[in-house]
């Protein structure tokens, strides 16, 4: 049972999205991190990575390379290619819609917490100021300079359509980079941590602890910080769609998802399963995914059709 919010917890009736659990069969727990990658919906559990091409009504197993591990992040694109990230280094790379997924680590057994791609270029986040970049979908890895003077968890990264790469971490921590291959400092000030961050044409977030965001609305040159109405800690991080981003965390001991398509207001959606959700996939603004620990589940725009894929 979900644990009772405040009285200035968002109302139920703000949320115009339908909720459904998809979870697949015999799976009980350890569902991580979710993906649209080409025409199917992948998912990471406990168990291995399962995908589905009809929205949950059956599961096959992909076949992955080497041991499984815990997932972190996940990508995926139209074209069927798909990255997963997680602990000791290890990165599971898909180019036939996840029904394969092949090992290419990279050269240290780190912590990775955030991946994106573009073409044969691939770039990941990871604790102890680790930034990994690839220039041959993962076939070799280089470690890019971190401009931080301390030491920083990178919990997640993105980019822009113009390319420029935005990652966030601890010590409220921003950096960017043109090119994809040198780094910036854009803001490090105070002890945020700073879970993931992402973008629309409009707007950047950064989810961050005890319900505080940090948003930007200037391509990322500045951020300014926002309370929702939460003491959340957003460590699931934040996707964004076209024009709407969703963060979650968990807070009074109840999972929080919040989505907002102005940095400003933000919208309350209550979940119908507990857990902890751990990843968050959100392929347009009418649809998301959540990754629940225990659940998979799909929230879906009232009266916008069937989810995708």
């Amino acid at each position: 049972a979900l644990v009772s919010r405040p009285r200035n917890w968002f109302d139920s009736a703000m949320s115009d999205f339908d909720w459904d659990v998809v979870t697949p069969p015999d799976i009980t727990n350890g569902i991580m991190e979710v993906a649209i990658c080409g025409g199917a919906l992948v998912v990471a559990t406990n168990e291995g990575m399962l995908r589905t091409e009809d929205s949950g009504a059956s599961w096959s197993a992909c076949e992955t390379e080497g041991p499984g591990g815990w997932v972190f992040d996940a990508r995926g694109d139209a074209e069927g290619t798909a990255y997963f990230v997680g602990d000791q280094g290890r990165v599971w790379h898909s180019k036939d819609g996840g029904h394969t997924f092949a090992r290419c680590d990279v050269p240290k057994k780190w912590q990775l917490q955030g991946v994106v791609f573009e073409g044969d270029r691939v770039w990941l986040t990871s604790v102890q100021s680790g930034l990994w970049y690839s220039d041959s979908r993962g076939r070799t890895w280089a470690q890019q300079t971190s401009p931080s003077p301390v030491g920083v968890i990178y919990s997640g990264i993105c980019r822009a359509d113009d390319g420029t790469l935005f990652a966030a971490g601890t010590e409220g921590t921003v950096i960017r980079s043109v090119d994809g291959e040198h780094w910036e400092l854009v803001r490090q000030k105070g002890k945020k941590f700073l879970y993931g961050i992402a973008r629309t044409s409009a707007l950047m977030v950064a989810p961050a602890d005890k319900g505080s965001v940090f948003v930007s609305t200037d391509g990322g040159s500045s951020f300014s910080i926002k309370r929702t109405e939460t003491q959340a800690y957003f460590y699931a991080g934040a996707v964004a769609a076209d024009t709407r981003v969703w963060i979650a965390g968990t807070g009074f001991g109840a999972p929080d998802l919040l989505s907002t398509d102005d940095g400003k207001k933000w919208m309350g959606h209550e979940l119908p399963s507990g857990g902890n959700v751990l990843g968050l996939c959100s392929p347009s603004d009418n649809e998301v995914w959540v990754a629940a620990g225990s659940a998979l589940l799909r929230g879906r725009r009232t009266g916008h059709g069937p989810a995708t894929p």
